[in-house]
């Protein structure tokens, strides 16, 4: 196989490490990746997909690049047992959480943009679309690490956000 692909792992309570399944595509962090590619830093993710998958012929010149940015991308999902009517998500834009409160900063997107205490908030469905149990509800950006890969603790405030963000998601449970 040529170009992106995604391996999802498992980490057990034991910290081992688990490959539970190889996605040969284009997944859902690209866009992430692709955001936090600016100019001369770093290899163009996506781009490299592109020419991959089109068989062209290229050259990485600069054997010394490397990609030295940060970003998180959180998928949030409908944690109910049941089938739901997608109701209202925030709209996607740039949002600050403060006080258990959502304040949209501003509607255009830009990872590179971020202040340290804004994220990302991305409709994945709109609302009136039926949610099956477990289905994904809105993904966040971060423009830094949101978890301490040693203690598995959440950075900062992520916990406060991902609470203020599922309180802000209205679903009704589909009879």
């Amino acid at each position: 196989y040529r170009g992106i692909f995604g391996l999802d792992f498992l980490l057990s309570d034991d910290d081992i490490l688990y490959l539970i399944e190889a996605n040969p595509r284009i997944t859902g962090v690209t866009p992430l990746l692709t955001a936090l590619f600016r100019g001369e830093e770093g290899i163009p993710f996506y781009l490299i997909h592109l020419l991959e998958l089109g068989g062209y012929s290229y050259q990485v010149l600069d054997s010394g690049s490397t990609f030295n940015k940060e970003g998180s991308l959180l998928v949030m999902h409908s944690l109910v047992n049941n089938s739901v009517i997608l109701e209202q998500t925030p709209p996607s834009g740039v949002y600050m959480a403060t006080n258990g409160q959502l304040k949209l900063i501003r509607r255009s997107i830009d990872i590179n943009s971020l202040q340290n205490d804004e994220f990302i908030i991305q409709e994945y469905m709109p609302p009136g679309m039926v949610i099956k149990p477990g289905g994904r509800l809105v993904t966040l950006q971060f423009k830094s690490k949101v978890l301490d890969e040693n203690t598995k603790l959440w950075y900062n405030n992520v916990s406060e956000i991902l609470k203020t963000v599922r309180n802000a998601i209205h679903t009704k449970v589909i009879d």
